[in-house]
């Protein structure tokens, strides 16, 4: 039930993926698909085509969640907002990007349906 983020030691790429397991055997499944050079890995194919090295040691979470379409949505929130994330990721309709937020904190209004611009953690488009 993890939203981690794992980082390239060579770049600054980095990937975000969900997991419903523990952190440790998903880095455990990356690192498997690095040295088997699985194509359907995007973390493979950056370490593989670019000759570099991930991170797996420091990767970390950065958020919880137990529902899987809101870990998938996060995972795309984090993606979207960092400019150095290489992943793949779900389709954000364009009218959830107007409020997309990736961590509650309070700064929504219902009412007014406008967020805070004090609240660093939304993502604007």
């Amino acid at each position: 039930d993890t939203v981690y983020k794992v980082r390239c030691t060579n770049c600054s790429a980095a990937y975000y993926g969900q997991t419903e397991g523990s952190l440790k055997t998903q880095v455990t499944e990356h690192e498997r698909a690095v040295s088997m050079f699985h194509h359907d890995s995007n973390i493979s194919c950056h370490v593989h085509i670019n000759n570099h090295k991930m991170d797996f040691g420091s990767a970390k979470v950065v958020r919880r969640e137990v529902n899987l379409h809101k870990r998938l949505y996060i995972v795309a929130l984090y993606s979207i907002k960092d400019p150095q994330s290489r992943n793949d990721h779900i389709a954000i309709p364009e009218i959830y990007k107007f409020h997309a937020c990736t961590r509650p904190c309070g700064t929504f209004s219902r009412t007014s349906r406008r967020i805070s611009s004090e609240c660093s953690q939304h993502v604007v488009f």
